[in-house]
């Protein structure tokens, strides 16, 4: 985890409105950490020090957020979701929005990432990550495992860290 912290605080170096959108759905279990992260990190906003955090909650249509994202215009966007990436539950891993390939699985959301990202650089200069965690239970109806909202609150934990140091 101390490697993603690196990543992390590079990726949010110079971070002065920072917008996280957390996508997936809270019916299928742990497909909802990055409604999970975004909700918490959205709550703590105050503990960022000169930072603006702006939380936005994509579920399962994040493209419908566009225009508000636009309208907030961060100097950096965490895009938060649920990957598939063959790794341990819970555990976390960083992507340049440009290097999404093919073979990672992603959410249940409909539009892909990559086409998502590219449209928001496109209307206004932002550095866009995606942060992905891999979930353990997707399933309808299930509830999301402890192992998975672990690795979701460290992560959390460490962008507090990282945002306070600033």
């Amino acid at each position: 985890m101390q490697n993603l912290k690196t990543q992390l605080q590079k990726k949010l170096e110079g971070v002065d409105r920072l917008g996280i959108l957390g996508i997936g759905s809270d019916l299928r279990g742990d497909d909802a950490v990055g409604l999970w992260v975004a909700k918490a990190l959205g709550r703590k906003s105050k503990t960022a020090g000169p930072v603006e955090i702006r939380a936005f909650l994509g579920h399962t249509a994040p493209e419908s957020l566009t225009g508000e994202i636009k309208k907030f215009r961060p100097t950096h966007l965490l895009i938060v979701d649920a990957i598939s990436m063959d790794r341990a539950p819970g555990e976390a891993r960083l992507f340049d929005a440009q290097d999404i390939s093919e073979g990672i699985s992603f959410s249940t959301h409909r539009m892909p990432l990559k086409i998502l990202a590219s449209y928001l650089c496109q209307s206004f200069p932002c550095s866009i990550t995606v942060l992905g965690i891999q979930p353990q239970v997707t399933d309808f109806g299930k509830k999301p495992s402890r192992t998975v909202q672990a690795g979701a609150r460290t992560v959390c934990r460490m962008i507090r860290e990282i945002l306070r140091v600033r």
